[in-house]
């Protein structure tokens, strides 16, 4: 994946408490 695609992802649902395990699995699954 490209950083920017990466990260827009991210950013649309990264919450403040998640742990950044927690972020990978859910962008990782919304981009399946």
């Amino acid at each position: 994946y490209k950083p920017t695609q990466a990260s827009k992802v991210v950013s649309q649902i990264a919450k403040p408490d998640m742990s950044s395990e927690q972020l990978i699995r859910e962008a990782l699954k919304s981009m399946v």
